[in-house]
């Protein structure tokens, strides 16, 4: 792959070159074609098929106003008059993080225009602080920069800005050099890998969600007083105060992983089997979706196993997934949730070094809607070099996904299914996916208040 690398410092491009070996490393824009641009804050010529911060990223950081308006969208705290003078100065600390392609690269303490070492900072701190970093960089479209943040007292951090284009010293230069070198060469192997080779080494898992409701009366039942905390039927640790007492309200499935989607689905119906066994109550309806009982959020979170999380992966699961599914959903539950839970890109690193993707909600709510999902799944994380489509590159896009407003994106699924059919992975799916595409054209929508043990013939 031709690399071109963008920098507006001499100096600093003789710092990252050494570690960017095969990459062209300049001040300006040289003109002909590349494969990929890596942007340091220079939005002189034309962005490449793959561009890290491109430059509509970089315009949307150097508009404070549309920046703090975007990253709020997002679920991002940032530091505005009102939270200002609420802080006690004496009380808050100033950091910045650095990180490129979701891992962070350094957190350094702000004294005045000084960058200094942490001292004592907290592995929990630390996560706080990296995982609100790598959000608002995505929410900017950018994939690395560094994210200045005040730390309250309490230890919540606010972000005061996010630059693209940061300045380094030979150590910073360093890191960057590094990560970046690592993130570019993911996507050179990702990007020539057979499709076919990937598909059989990566796997699919889940943890989909769901609530059990008496049908007499309508009240929560506990999932925490029906099912063991650990194993493949559990309840989720989200803790609730319910009939005078705090208990687990949400059950969840962790069926065993596999490369197929049509095997993982069967493995979910075994899951629910077993669930039934546990709780066998023929006066409850099992549901799910997206907010099926007051005060209950369930998520239908997929686990990706041999596969690295990147910016670019995470974008076209937000973009060939979640778009997709926000096309099925019921908008008024949906727009519930996202107050709180499945913000785009949002996703969490697993002991099993894989990650799971967050940002959808529960898909128990039917079978078909089961093999739909982890049909996409399955093909945008084998094919995700080629599906390059962005459709949530503006604040507009971020808004109308948050409130639910399907009329935006609905036009572009033909263009979705497009660049799908166009890929190696797609015939194996073609039939569900096809029944999707028609769905989405015909105003479908999934049921979300229907027993999901008589959808999956569980009794």
């Amino acid at each position: 792959m031709r690399v071109l690398v963008l920098h507006p410092s001499d100096t600093a491009v003789r710092a990252l070159a050494p570690f960017l070996a095969g990459a062209a490393v300049r001040t300006r824009h040289p003109g002909g074609a590349w494969d990929v641009l890596v942007r340091w804050g220079y939005a002189d010529g034309p962005d490449a098929p793959y561009t890290l911060n491109p430059s509509w990223a970089l315009a949307h950081a150097a508009e404070p106003a549309a920046a703090r308006a975007l990253l709020q969208l997002n679920g991002v705290r940032c530091l505005t008059e009102s939270t200002t003078k609420r802080l006690s100065t004496r009380s808050v600390v100033a950091l910045r993080i650095h990180a490129v392609d979701l891992c962070t690269v350094a957190i350094r303490r702000l004294i005045g225009d000084r960058e200094m070492p942490v001292r004592n900072l907290s592995p929990r701190s630390a996560h706080v602080l990296e995982t609100v970093a790598r959000r608002a960089l995505y929410a900017l479209g950018l994939h690395f920069g560094a994210v200045d943040v005040v730390v309250a007292a309490t230890g919540r951090p606010f972000v005061r800005r996010v630059d693209p284009s940061p300045s380094c010293d030979d150590e910073l230069a360093r890191l960057y050099g590094v990560e970046l070198a690592r993130s570019l060469r993911t996507l050179a192997v990702d990007a020539a890998e057979p499709p076919r080779s990937r598909a059989s080494r990566l796997l699919l898992g889940a943890d989909p969600e769901f609530v059990i409701v008496r049908r007499d009366n309508r009240t929560l039942r506990c999932a925490s007083d029906l099912f063991p905390m650990d194993g493949s039927v559990g309840y989720d640790r989200q803790r609730t105060m319910l009939h005078g007492r705090h208990c687990h309200p949400i059950a969840e499935i962790r069926p065993s992983p596999s490369g197929s989607p049509y095997a993982l689905v069967e493995h979910v119906r075994t899951e629910l089997k077993k669930a039934y066994r546990l709780a066998p109550d023929r006066n409850a309806d099992w549901l799910a979706g997206a907010h099926p009982a007051p005060g209950c959020f369930t998520g239908g979170h997929v686990h990706f196993s041999g596969i690295r999380p990147t910016t670019f992966l995470l974008r076209a699961l937000d973009n060939y997934l979640a778009l997709p599914s926000l096309l099925m959903e019921d908008p008024g539950l949906a727009r519930a949730r996202r107050r709180r839970y499945g913000l785009l890109g949002s996703f969490r690193r697993k002991e099993h070094g894989g990650f799971e993707y967050r940002t959808l909600s529960s898909w128990l709510t039917g079978v078909r809607r089961a093999r739909s999902t982890l049909c996409l799944a399955k093909l945008v994380a084998v094919e995700y070099p080629r599906l390059r489509r962005h459709l949530l590159a503006t604040p507009q896009a971020h808004r109308a996904f948050y409130h639910g407003k399907k009329e935006v994106f609905r036009e572009a699924v033909e263009a979705l299914w497009d660049d799908m059919r166009g890929t190696d992975s797609y015939q194996e799916f073609s039939q569900d996916l096809e029944g999707t595409r028609i769905w989405i054209l015909n105003r479908r929508q999934w049921r979300e208040g229907a027993d999901l043990k008589r959808l999956w013939r569980v009794v």
